[in-house]
């Protein structure tokens, strides 16, 4: 995908975001969505509620959240706003970033839950597509993972971070990670790898493979310091099933 030249915002708009897809093939059909890196604060009411609109609009099968949702104790209003509705569309998981340690990960889990979200720190959920396939869902690193390979069973990472090195187990198909805001300033990009951003992180990409994984790398939501350029808020969509026709 071509990033749009030159974009600068300033901000964080109540406008709507990208949608990015990225497809997976699997035996079943699934849309999940990946939204990580909200950094919602008092003032993000009316960008939670675009959001929202834009969830509801997509109709996703299932909903990941990868942390960072609140920066100010002020920020869960339109957190929680945004799970409730998000939950009334599709199962929501939540994970937790390490702005959520700043704030406090009992109140931002307890804020996710109240409001309908299941949070998937640690532990694993399992959703069966038919008689034949399924998907893992395991949350964060910490989380136990199914052993070997199984026919019919995709077994996802719903994180934060992305991966750390070599020593990430190999018991994943894909990885979703989000955290590096894709570095906020690109000023281009080759094979999917952001730059200037990509010589200080190697996950500032979009998509990329870690052994047998396949990881995709959100460029979040929300910024703690909300400047970007060429950089655009995204929104991304997994759609699981048969590869799209070129």
């Amino acid at each position: 995908m071509k990033l749009p030249w030159p974009e600068l915002t300033v901000g964080n708009a109540p406008t709507a975001v990208l949608l990015r897809d990225e497809y997976y093939p699997f035996g079943a059909r699934l849309d999940m969505l990946y939204l990580s890196d909200f950094h919602f604060t008092g003032r993000s009411r009316a960008r939670a509620a675009a959001l929202l609109a834009q969830v509801q609009a997509l109709r996703p099968g299932l909903i990941l959240l990868g942390g960072d949702y609140a920066d100010t104790r002020a920020g869960l209003l339109p957190l929680a706003h945004f799970a409730r509705g998000a939950a009334r569309v599709a199962p929501v998981l939540a994970v937790a970033g390490n702005h959520d340690v700043f704030l406090g990960t009992t109140l931002v889990r307890q804020t996710l839950q109240a409001a309908g979200a299941q949070w998937l720190e640690g532990r694993c959920a399992r959703f069966r597509l038919d008689a034949a396939h399924a998907v893992h869902i395991a949350g964060n690193y910490s989380a136990p993972e199914p052993g070997g390979l199984q026919p019919g069973l995709l077994r996802v990472l719903c994180a934060h971070y992305p991966p750390a090195g070599p020593a990430l187990p190999p018991a994943y198909d894909l990885i979703l990670a989000g955290h590096l805001h894709g570095g906020q300033v690109v000023g281009w990009q080759r094979q999917g790898h952001l730059f200037p951003g990509r010589w200080l992180a190697r996950w500032n990409v979009l998509r990329d493979m870690q052994g047998s994984a396949t990881v995709v790398v959100s460029r979040g939501l929300g910024d703690t310091l909300p400047i970007r350029y060429n950089c655009p808020r995204e929104i991304v969509r997994i759609r699981l099933g048969p590869e799209p026709a070129s």
